[in-house]
């Protein structure tokens, strides 16, 4: 008998820049154009929820849909 194969419905797509959202922190936020720098991590604004490195994020984004943003520690809330 073959293993049952599970079907993962995920959607990921990009923060749209001018888009704006509240943070968990209930800081409020607009999406700018990307900078040139990589300082900063990856934030869901579907969920409010920050991610550390890369594994967190991608874990995160298995099931589900989300909106992704890049947070850049100078300039705030990016299109990644």
């Amino acid at each position: 008998m073959e293993p049952s194969a599970t079907v993962l419905h995920t959607r990921v797509g990009p923060a749209r820049e001018g888009e704006s959202f509240t943070t968990r922190n209930g800081i409020h936020t607009t999406v700018l154009p990307k900078c040139d720098t990589n300082d900063g991590f990856w934030y869901c604004v579907a969920h409010k929820e920050a991610f550390r490195n890369q594994l967190e994020k991608d874990i995160h984004i298995h099931r589900g849909r989300h909106r992704l943003a890049w947070f850049c520690h100078t300039h705030g809330a990016e299109v990644p």
